[in-house]
């Protein structure tokens, strides 16, 4: 299935940026079946640029990949309506946000927060702050944490803002479709980033790969895609 045709006014990556190219790619996934992936949204991210690296992707690594893409996307989205629906005063702390849109599918009355690098929050903040305005989104109780989490710096300021926007509200984190790109000891120090920041009862989302998926071949031609594009 085809993506839905981007915006005249979608914003381009910039070749070669980075890890924030992938924010670009995930949503050319999450658009090219909406029902699966449960987002609507994903389409206002998607550009010739992201078409063309999908195709790529999907051709060198697995057709089969942005279809899963999709269903990490819905599980996610699911397992935090059930959250909300059972905690309603908890809030959503989204780590490595890309260009997900988790609060929009939520409902209205609900807090988040979306952690990323500073190139990814400017624009998307940016982008965002344009669509609510003429109605493309809806409004929403949306707050942004810029900065690197590798950083240990980084990490103890956010660990500070964090706890004060919390208070005592019950916590989602969300880490999704990052630890692949981290060293053990940097998904260590998020893990105990969270322990510190939540209580019995809250909950982390995360994705990873179980070690033996290493030896499968889609896996090498997954690190492989990623090497050929300057990524880790």
């Amino acid at each position: 299935m085809t993506p839905p045709l981007p915006p005249a006014d979608a914003p381009e990556p910039a070749p070669g940026a980075g890890v924030h190219d992938t924010a670009f790619l995930i949503s050319a996934f999450r658009a090219m079946d909406e029902a699966l992936s449960g987002d609507p949204l994903a389409r206002h991210w998607v550009t010739p640029g992201a078409l063309e690296w999908a195709g790529r992707y999907a051709e060198a690594v697995s057709t089969a990949d942005p279809f899963l893409h999709c269903i990490r996307n819905r599980f996610f989205l699911e397992r935090m309506r059930a959250f909300f629906t059972e905690r309603p005063d908890g809030v959503l702390v989204n780590v490595g946000a890309g260009f997900s849109h988790y609060p929009f599918l939520l409902d209205a009355s609900h807090r988040s927060v979306e952690i990323d690098l500073p190139v990814i929050v400017a624009h998307k903040s940016a982008r965002l702050g344009e669509w609510q305005a003429d109605g493309t989104f809806p409004p929403r109780d949306l707050h942004w944490l810029a900065g690197d989490i590798t950083a240990p710096g980084d990490l103890r300021r956010m660990e500070t803002a964090l706890a004060d926007w919390i208070g005592d509200a019950p916590t989602f984190f969300l880490l999704e479709g990052v630890v692949f790109f981290l060293s053990e000891e940097a998904v260590a120090d998020l893990f105990a980033f969270f322990a510190r920041l939540q209580r019995p009862g809250d909950q982390v989302g995360v994705v990873s790969y179980i070690p033996s998926l290493a030896e499968a071949p889609v896996y090498g031609r997954l690190v492989d895609f990623f090497a050929a594009h300057g990524l880790p």
